[in-house]
């Protein structure tokens, strides 16, 4: 009989007591531990059931991604392309098998599927990777970088992206969630996502180096799937902003879009003064996910508040629209107002229809000025508090909804 990873079954009661008159030959067996959901989790994988890609077979293009024990690279393979993880370093087998562990169950569109793996008998020296069949393009991409390239050119273009990253980074998630494993036993930092030039976004698994054998008992207070999903989209994003503007603020205010929403059914229109631009000098895109106002949103819930405009409208990239809202005031003023400034935050929420391009005439608090490089100070508490209870207010108020000027006038206009 084997020996477990970690576990010596000898020692152990026989997988068959009191069974007599009957004769195994050649037999393997194994002992299982841990949760299981799903599908049973084993220790062992059977690599026999993956076809061997020789190095030779493989032409590297460039590393798009690079984790603590492992690198993303794009490559070509009989003219077609993948992507190939390597890893690296001491317990570079160790993580290899544990990859193939979770990969091997994923079956979906918006995951990587493995085409091949290296050598189950190559040395301790050899290189140890994995293919996934590729994103049908040859632009494929770490999406937070392609994210990043989207804020340069405009909100129109980062809209149309960040509406099927956050597609396809739920529909992942949800689909791993009801088939494969618990999303509380993941951790944001142990997946990779990727997007081809379409914005087609889809995921891989990138583990760390812990014992996976080893059970945790689970928190009561582990976040919920949607938030795990809230959590990852609000990486992505801010890492692409960080990567445009060098500096963002460490913490974002996060409106209450049923604010906007109510003004938004009310007019909308062409007397607009607000035209989206590419970005210049004078201005900035961000994105931001808002899940404020949402916690019972599931999984579920968004994928189908974006695939229906997503997929109705694949091949029109003008109808992923959304309204165009001036945001709220600053605390105070400041230089650069006058001199042109405008932040066009693409506001995305879990319900497609609540998300809104949110255009602001000044720095927030926390922010450095795109022109003059000053970083705005934290507002006084006092005016904080002020600023809270108004909000409340407002949103409570059909009255001051009408007369409330956020910077002059609330700015409609679909793109």
């Amino acid at each position: 009989m084997q020996r477990g990873h970690g576990r010596d079954t000898f020692s152990e009661s026989s997988f068959f007591a009191n069974s007599q008159n009957f004769t195994i030959n050649g037999g393997q067996f194994y002992a299982f531990a841990g949760s299981r959901h799903g599908q049973n989790r084993s220790t062992y994988v059977t690599f026999n059931t993956f076809r061997v890609i020789p190095m030779r077979k493989l032409y590297m293009l460039s590393v798009i991604s690079i984790r603590e024990g492992s690198r993303f690279n794009t490559a070509t393979r009989k003219k077609s392309e993948v992507l190939v993880q390597v890893f690296e370093g001491p317990k570079a087998e160790q993580m290899w098998r544990k990859t193939l562990q979770l990969s091997r169950r994923l079956v979906n569109a918006h995951v990587l599927n493995i085409v091949g793996i290296s050598s189950t008998f190559a040395a301790s020296s050899d290189p140890h990777y994995i293919v996934f069949d590729g994103m049908g393009s040859r632009n494929t991409r770490n999406t937070r970088h392609f994210m990043a390239s989207m804020l340069r050119k405009g909100a129109r273009e980062t809209t149309t992206v960040g509406m099927r990253v956050v597609y396809g980074i739920a529909s992942a998630l949800d689909y791993i969630s009801k088939a494969v494993m618990p999303l509380a036993d993941l951790n944001k930092d142990e997946l990779e996502v990727f997007s081809d030039d379409t914005g087609h976004t889809r995921l891989a698994f990138a583990p760390d180096n812990s014992d996976f054998a080893a059970t945790n008992p689970r928190s009561i207070w582990a976040p919920t799937d949607a938030g795990i999903c809230d959590s990852l989209i609000k990486k992505i994003f801010n890492d692409a902003n960080r990567a445009v503007h060098r500096y963002v603020a460490a913490k974002k205010n996060e409106y209450d879009m049923s604010v906007f929403a109510c003004a938004s059914t009310a007019r909308h229109g062409s007397d607009s003064p607000w035209t989206l631009r590419a970005v210049d000098d004078s201005s900035r895109c961000e994105i931001v996910w808002n899940s404020s106002g949402f916690s019972g949103s599931s999984l579920a819930y968004i994928c189908q508040s974006y695939n229906d405009l997503i997929h109705a409208e694949t091949h029109d990239n003008d109808c992923l629209q959304l309204p165009c809202l001036s945001g709220p005031e600053g605390f105070y003023g400041h230089a650069c107002s006058l001199r042109g400034y405008v932040r066009e935050e693409v506001t995305l929420t879990p319900d497609r229809s609540r998300s809104a391009v949110v255009i602001f005439q000044r720095p927030s608090p926390g922010e450095r000025c795109r022109l003059c490089g000053e970083v705005l100070p934290a507002p006084p508490m006092n005016n904080v508090i002020d600023t809270h209870i108004a909000s409340k207010k407002f949103s409570n108020d059909p009255e001051l909804q009408k007369i409330h000027r956020f910077s002059g006038r609330h700015a409609l206009r679909r793109f």
